[in-house]
């Protein structure tokens, strides 16, 4: 009998926004969709108690941290409070 082995790798989620308020999460999405053109997508944290923005999501987190300088990049309206970063869980 054959078994087959998967390796399960770690998504990362880059983050661009936190909220406890699903409709605060909503309204700040749209606001990335008119201003910059990205569409988040809004998940919830393991316990529930968080919404996040979700500008993309990875198991290489090289290629989250080089997104992370294109989107610092792109925030010349300053829309990102603070900086955007890496959540998993």
């Amino acid at each position: 009998m054959k078994y087959q082995v998967r390796i399960l790798k770690k998504l990362y989620n880059l983050i661009i926004g936190a909220f406890k308020d699903f409709d605060n999460a909503n309204e700040y999405k749209k606001i990335f969709v008119r201003e910059y053109n990205i569409s988040p997508k809004i998940i919830r944290n393991k316990n529930e108690s968080w919404y996040f923005l979700c500008d993309e999501s990875s198991n290489n987190m090289n290629k989250l941290l080089k997104r992370t300088k294109e989107l610092e990049n792109l925030d010349e309206k300053k829309i990102i409070f603070g900086r955007p970063w890496i959540y998993f869980e």
